[in-house]
Order: structure tokens, then sequence, then C-alpha cells
């Protein structure tokens, strides 16, 4: 069985669970093939997912993580559920609390309001730092999205805070960055190229702290001549038991089965020990003790 830990769900239902992206507009085509519960549950039996994180939506729900919970809830046995919070918000530790204790969410996600370009307040930010401690203090993994176009001023704040919270345990979404959005392709086109394996690197210095575990994705698996050689390369550096897999569906585009069938071949020169914690294991230490309610 597996464990999938980056899955985003979208309501059919647009009046039961109004968008409220977090940059002010959908992205065109949003709604066209909606990801709901229902059917991710489905594509999740036909591929053995065990279990998966429901990441919150924020670039079509914002902070409001009400679809999300909700459908967590209606399948405890199922998801584990990571919630998208503003960092800036004095409430945040509060709410972070509360979310713990009354909807049992077992994560929560950080990432910039708002890109191309953007302040970094939400993780340089004296105020961000308290929403920082706060999920730690809970134990809760802290995920956070680096875009390209974010990537050189963002991975050194992400430093600073990681090293003030030695005890965090902080996720990295699609190994620091590399995306296959339409925003991030503009961007290196400006720049005159394409992704590459030199993208990776500034995140893969982040191994040196413990807590920081690495996600790979369908981006990433996507945008590699040879999937195996690349997830090779993320274990030797980050260890088997740091390292961890994300569909990405319900953003990205592909089907599920293909997504899988590429984890799959990610993961096929590693011995069966390291497959079995890659695609599981570590996903459900990580997540897999807080039930959602």
């Amino acid at each position: 069985m597996f464990f999938d830990s980056h899955a985003h769900i979208v309501c059919a239902d647009r009046e039961a669970y109004p968008p409220r992206p977090l940059r002010g507009e959908l992205t065109p085509g949003e709604f066209d093939d909606p990801m709901t519960v229902e059917r991710l549950v489905a594509l999740m039996d036909e591929q053995g997912v065990a279990r998966a994180c429901a990441v919150q939506r924020a670039h079509v729900y914002g902070y409001d993580n009400s679809y999300t919970l909700d459908s967590a809830a209606r399948f405890p046995d199922r998801f584990r559920t990571v919630v998208v919070l503003d960092p800036l918000d004095p409430a945040t530790p509060g709410e972070l609390r509360r979310l713990v204790d009354e909807r049992g969410i077992a994560g929560v996600r950080y990432s910039s309001p708002g890109f191309p370009q953007a302040p970094l307040d939400w993780i340089a930010a004296d105020a961000a730092g308290a929403a920082w401690r706060a999920a730690a203090e809970l134990g809760l993994p802290i995920c956070i999205h680096v875009l390209h176009v974010q990537r050189e001023a963002v991975l050194p704040a992400l430093e600073r805070q990681i090293a003030a919270l030695p005890g965090a345990t902080v996720v990295v979404d699609h190994v620091g960055g590399a995306h296959a959005a339409t925003v991030e392709q503009r961007w290196l086109e400006s720049q005159g190229r394409a992704p590459g394996a030199e993208d990776y690197a500034p995140a893969l210095r982040l191994a040196d702290y413990p807590g920081v575990v690495m996600k790979f994705s369908d981006i990433n698996l996507e945008g590699s001549p040879d999937p195996a050689a690349f997830v090779q390369r993320i274990a030797g550096i980050f260890g088997t038991e740091r390292l961890i897999w994300g569909s990405d569906i319900g953003q990205s585009r592909a089907s599920y089965a293909h997504m899988w069938d590429l984890a799959r071949a990610g993961v096929a020169k590693l011995d069966a020990q390291a497959r079995q914690a890659l695609l599981h294991d570590n996903a459900a230490r990580l997540y897999g003790g807080r039930v959602p309610r």
C-alpha cells in the first residue's frame, strides 16, 4: 500500500465552498475538471493508495480550509489534513492549536500569498516567527512551497527559520522549486533557460539540517530524463529516511495512474526497504498519527 503526501481537492459546488484565491483571481480552467474528494478516493483505490495528505489548495480557496477539513473528516481512514494559514496573522498560532484539538490536522503549509514578485514577510518577518514556533511546538510538520521565481530570496530566509527552530520538522515541496506551472515557465523563458539539475542545488544544501524532509513529486519526475537517477541523487543526499513522495494530483494535470507509474519508476533502483520508506512509511510516520475529525 502507498501513502500520497501531497494531494489537492476541489469541490465542484462553488456555492457550498466559494473560491477565495490568494492572488485574488482564479487560474482559468480551475473548475473544468475538479478533483473532488469522492473522485480522489476512487483513484486512490485503483492505485492501492491507503492514505493521502489532503493539502489545502490555496490558489483556489486561500486560507479558508473548509473543504479540505470537511472532506478529510468524511474519510478519516483515508486522509490526513495539511492546512494553509497566514503566518503573518496574529491569530494563526491560536488557530493552529484549535485545529489540532478540534479537527485533528496533521500539518500546516506556509507559502507566499503572491508571485512572481511578493514581499518575504510571510517567511522572514518577526510576526511570521510566531506562527512557525506554534507549529513546531505542536509537533506539526511545516510544509514550504518555493517557486523558481522566489527561490534565491526565499531559501536563505527559510534556512534562517530552520536554524532558529532546530526542533521543527520542515517539509520542502517539489525539491525546492522546480515547477511546471505557467508562471514558472514564463520566468524561466525570460532567463533564457529551461529547468535543469542545477535548479535543485540550493534546496539540497538544506540536508545539513536534520529536521528537513524533502518531498519529490510528479512535477520533478515529469521534468527528469531519468526518474530513477533523480531519486537516487536526492536519496543519496537526504537519506531514504528523510524523503517522501507526493503526487500533486489536483494541481498537476497528469492522470493519477501516470503519476504513480512515474513514482514506481523513480524508486525502481532502490532496495525494497527504501522503496517502502519513500512511498509509504516515511509519510505515514510524519502524518499518520493525527486523525481528522
